[in-house]
């Protein structure tokens, strides 16, 4: 799976959690559109437009309007879930390697990012 791909996937995952699965399709650019297709016929998301009545209902009070639902998949959902967990193993790796480094505060003029030992 592209980059894309899984940043798209990321953000209808946020889109899930966060607003019941509706879906702002301004903060997706045009080439995304294909991939949605895509993944939908591969039955990984289901994305649908919002009928009017739902789309007055709901989305006209923030800015700009809701205009599609998504539901994910059990497999969506594994594979989204397995990202964010790689991405947190790779924020911890980076944290402990920072950690075992020891950094002695020196403010002297000839050393000002401190000493490393």
């Amino acid at each position: 799976m592209t980059r894309g791909e899984k940043s798209l996937l990321l953000y209808l995952e946020i889109c899930l959690v966060d607003w019941k699965g509706l879906v702002k399709s301004v903060h997706m650019s045009k080439e995304y559109s294909s991939v949605v297709a895509s993944l939908t016929e591969q039955d990984f998301i289901k994305f649908t437009r919002l009928p009017l009545p739902k789309l007055t209902e709901d989305s006209f009070d923030v800015a700009p309007p809701f205009t599609h639902q998504v539901v994910f998949s059990e497999k969506a959902w594994k594979f989204v879930h397995r990202m964010r967990r790689d991405r947190a193993e790779t924020y911890t790796k980076t944290f402990e390697v920072k950690k075992e480094k020891k950094v002695i505060p020196n403010f002297s003029r000839s050393n000002p990012k401190g000493l490393e030992r």
